[in-house]
């Protein structure tokens, strides 16, 4: 909000925009810059996440200048300025579809890594990474309560120790000897008897 505040002053300065079209105590408008003096009709994604808010505020803005305008992205608002509004479902869904992708790599990569990491003492460690990770992630790619991040982490965090301990336990198998007595006959490891 703040920075289409400071959009529509610049507007009602230009010359090539408003051109200072408010007169006497009009001119007071739009001087104060606390946003809960202005109601807005629609705010911008109020209840969204932060990357949300972020993509609506700072990316959408950068991708006009570097890309979105030159391609004809967005509606044309303001012809002499060639300033264009980008409608707020298109980013939702780009929000969504970034988060979803996040959220199925994070898991899958933290698999990964543990798999390939033979001490126990890093495995934990690397565990503690990831679940901070996730924890702040899940923070910016959402708008969870506290409740629900601390209950997700924890979840995601409990996913990573069975992991952990399974593959603790498949390795400490593999290290020793197994022998099996099958009809009396005792045999080793791999041996079938048949």
């Amino acid at each position: 909000m703040k920075s289409q505040l400071k959009s529509l002053k610049s507007w009602l300065d230009d010359s090539e925009g408003g051109n200072s079209f408010l007169t006497n105590y009009e001119t007071a408008t739009w001087e104060d810059d606390d946003l809960h003096s202005y109601v807005c009709l629609e705010p911008p994604s109020a209840k969204g996440d932060p990357f949300t808010k972020w993509l609506l505020n700072s990316a959408v803005r950068a991708f006009d200048r570097v890309l979105g305008r030159y391609i004809g992205c967005g509606v044309v608002v303001d012809d002499q300025t060639g300033d264009r509004s980008y409608s707020s479902d298109g980013v939702n869904r780009a929000s969504n579809i970034i988060a979803a992708a996040v959220a199925s790599a994070l898991p899958v990569l933290a698999i990964y890594v543990l798999n390939g990491i033979s001490s126990v003492e890093r495995r934990i460690g690397a565990t503690a990474g990831f679940t901070v990770a996730f924890a702040v992630l899940m923070g910016y790619f959402s708008s969870a309560t506290r409740a629900e991040m601390i209950a997700a982490t924890a979840t995601f965090a409990a996913i990573e120790v069975v992991f952990i301990g399974t593959a603790i336990s498949a390795g400490s198998a593999g290290d020793q000897s197994t022998n099996v007595s099958i009809n009396g006959t005792l045999c080793s490891n791999g041996t079938t008897v048949g």
